[in-house]
């Protein structure tokens, strides 16, 4: 009976690989902070293409490895292009503007917020203060080139990413993969009307 197989990631756009060798070998950005202001910054994607990790300060209480920022790519919910984070809308200066078009925002999954536990807590929400935003990463390029690539390489990254889970889901209690249906062609031929199923030619016997 077929399986289904190893997994075979999806096939990578000219684009998104030359976008995720730039990531890798170190691309130079704006990064901009929980108040919108921008600082310059290196960002790296690791060579296993699980972490993206950024010189500096910034959504430290994230993760910090060895003196760096860090998301899991497994991480990013969502590619905004634009000016659309809150961050982004903050900063509200003319310059900032001028970069809307080489800006993009990743929401990150460690932002969402717990789950009520009960429904005083989902009324203290809807009475309280305004829900938290959610945890974005602020990224402005330096030119159209570069941004093209950042979104290639990120919407290829993370399509990999959801078509793994898709597959995994796939795997049995055991971590096994669940048969694939019998082929149709594996199947005898249907008889021909008003014959019986004794009256069925083999084909193969026939072409002897």
């Amino acid at each position: 009976m077929p399986f289904a197989g190893a997994y075979v990631p999806p096939k990578r756009s000219a684009a998104a690989v030359e976008g995720i060798a730039m990531l890798k070998a170190g691309a130079p950005a704006q990064k901009s902070g929980r108040s919108g202001k921008p600082h310059a910054t290196t960002f790296r994607l690791s060579d296993d293409e699980q972490k993206l990790s950024w010189d500096g300060a910034g959504l430290g209480k994230l993760n910090v490895l060895k003196g760096e920022r860090y998301v899991r790519v497994s991480s990013f919910l969502e590619l905004l292009v634009g000016h659309e984070s809150a961050v982004f809308q903050r900063s509200g200066s003319a310059a900032a503007a001028s970069n809307m078009h080489l800006s993009l925002s990743l929401v990150l999954s460690q932002a969402l917020p717990a789950r009520p536990s009960s429904m005083s807590d989902v009324r203290s929400e809807v009475v309280g203060s305004a829900p938290s935003e959610r945890e974005t990463l602020d990224i402005t390029c330096d030119d159209e080139e570069s941004f093209g690539l950042w979104v290639a390489a990120l919407r290829a990254l993370m399509a990999e990413v959801r078509d793994a889970q898709f597959r995994e889901a796939e795997l049995d209690a055991d971590g096994k993969p669940i048969p694939l249906p019998e082929s149709d062609s594996a199947l005898p031929p249907p008889p021909m009307p008003g014959a019986s199923s004794l009256d069925v030619v083999d084909p193969a016997a026939q072409a002897e």
